[in-house]
């Protein structure tokens, strides 16, 4: 059975008023400004935690002018991704289309493609391995987009373990994986105007796969420029938050007044 928190009586089924039968106390509200006090103290113990992260954070993303440059040199490989990076062209019966290939036309042409068909075409005797470079290269090309969405996560992590290491590694796998990809597209283009003459013509552009892998190759060099410059971290002072709610500076400098106050009152 439940008990008095002020006086320990043991309660019955019968004592089903919220009041104590035997001293009085209200059960519900019995210190509920201690308790309240105790929750908040927690809330304020878990933020004062906490916030050197969110600080650290702040700092990675906005602490410097360069660390703001870093943030917008990480969209460059998105804008670089846009420029023409080769051309395929199709001459069928009927039928003829030329695509400039570009990051738009890569994802209008995944969204549209049949990976069963194409799949059983990599086992083609005739066009088996230009379509396996193909498909690697459009694979390389996807994750390089991934890369790039993944530079915008990690840069938040600048200051955690190797953060900066972290930066500069990701950058430089984006850099191989665009010039695998458009290596591997040339070949593909290469063998499919062999064993399909007049039917198929492609090819890279190099200025374009270029321009893609240099913006990872400068989102390198802003990050070695950071390590060496330095960022300062501005941590918010919550020192207070992390005292009991009594020793606090802030609550003894009030009680202090409040107590200045009423002895002034006293003595008028």
């Amino acid at each position: 059975m439940a008990t008095c928190p002020n006086c320990d009586y043991k309660l019955k089924l019968t004592d089903w008023r919220p009041e104590c039968p035997k001293c009085g106390v209200n059960l519900m509200y019995f210190k509920m400004e201690e308790r309240l006090r105790a929750d908040a103290d927690k809330a304020e113990l878990e933020y004062a935690k906490g916030q050197p992260r969110i600080d650290r954070l702040k700092a990675s993303v906005f602490g410097s002018p360069w660390a703001i440059v870093r943030l917008v040199m990480l969209l460059l490989p998105i804008g670089a991704l846009m420029l023409p990076l080769g051309r395929i062209s199709l001459n069928l019966p009927f039928y003829e289309k030329t695509t400039t290939v570009n990051a738009v036309e890569i994802y209008n042409a995944v969204s549209k493609m049949d990976f069963g068909r194409l799949f059983s075409l990599a086992g083609s005797d005739l066009i088996g391995k230009d379509v396996t470079l193909f498909l690697v290269s459009l694979v390389m090309i996807l994750l390089t987009l991934v890369v790039i969405i993944v530079q915008l996560v990690f840069v938040v992590m600048s200051f955690g373990k190797k953060g900066y290491q972290r930066n500069v590694a990701t950058a430089a796998i984006g850099a191989v994986l665009t010039l695998l990809s458009g290596l591997f597209f040339a070949l593909s283009c290469k063998g499919f105007g062999a064993h399909l003459p007049g039917v198929f013509t492609g090819s890279l552009n190099p200025l374009g796969m270029c321009a893609v892998a240099i913006t990872f190759l400068l989102i390198i060099a802003i990050n070695l420029l950071i390590k060496m410059k330095g960022i300062e971290v501005k941590y918010k002072d919550v020192s207070e938050f992390l005292l009991p709610y009594n020793e606090r500076p802030s609550v003894i400098a009030a009680k202090k007044e409040e107590e200045m106050k009423e002895e002034i009152k006293e003595e008028i």
